[in-house]
């Protein structure tokens, strides 16, 4: 199907010839075989695109604990201290 779309002819046959002719159909067709290439390592798109883990990027579940964020934190006398996150 692409190559009907880019009207590239001269990969329908099976190609024999010498290495010069190689060389030079690899030059002729430059561009074609960086965009196959291309379409060849990006074939699945992926689930999330700033990389993270799609499980937790969709889906009911409590937010992270981010480092330098304030949280509430139960004291022993069960009144409630704000503190700041600064390790995992």
């Amino acid at each position: 199907m692409v190559l009907t779309g880019t009207g590239a002819s001269e990969f329908k046959s099976k190609k024999q010839g010498t290495l010069h002719e190689a060389v030079e159909f690899r030059r002729r067709n430059e561009d074609f075989l960086a965009f196959w290439k291309s379409v060849q390592e990006h074939r699945n798109i992926p689930t999330t695109f700033d990389g993270s883990n799609p499980h937790l990027a969709f889906g009911e579940h409590p937010p992270s604990f981010q480092i330098g964020a304030r949280y509430e934190v139960p004291a022993a006398d069960g009144s409630d201290l704000l503190g700041d996150l600064r390790t995992s």
